[in-house]
């Protein structure tokens, strides 16, 4: 899916060089990952599933222009949130390759998808280590523009 540069809430991010998730097997889980800290309010061991492997991808990152919900945000893209969503095993390994991308104060937000419930992961760099946590998608409180990130699939390759 290729995104506009504005959705009106969202502004794209110039990147230097193409932003890529290699490929993944889809064994790796919130539940199971010894890579990146993963912290959460709701059960996720419970709700942990393989996913299906996935080919080498290519991501967007976005930051909020105004002030926003998660839903507000993610759906400015498309209304469709299955294809924003990335697995699990995506979102680590997005998070060990692009740690400098990561901020220490400031999420960056990856939507994923467990059965029929959609979560964010919420992504930092915590002393130059990943550490995750992991919200409901539906909070609708509004976040502040600018300090936040969020990143999207754009195409396989």
């Amino acid at each position: 899916m290729k995104y506009p540069e504005s959705s009106g809430v969202l502004r794209r991010l110039d990147q230097q060089e193409a932003l890529l998730i290699g490929p993944c097997d889809g064994t790796e889980t919130f539940a199971a990952t010894r890579a990146v800290s993963i912290y959460s309010k709701v059960d996720i061991v419970r709700f942990a599933s393989v996913s299906e492997p996935t080919t080498l991808s290519s991501v967007a990152m976005f930051e909020p222009t105004i002030e926003a919900s998660l839903p507000q945000m993610f759906t400015s893209l498309s209304m469709d949130l299955n294809a924003l969503c990335f697995t699990e095993h995506q979102i680590i390994l997005f998070c060990r390759t692009h740690l400098k991308l990561l901020r220490k104060s400031y999420p960056t937000f990856l939507l994923f998808r467990v059965g029929r419930l959609f979560f964010v992961a919420w992504a930092f760099d915590y002393e130059h280590a990943p550490v995750v946590t992991v919200h409901d998608f539906y909070v609708n409180h509004a976040l502040p523009a600018d300090p936040y990130r969020l990143v999207v699939p754009e195409f396989a390759l």
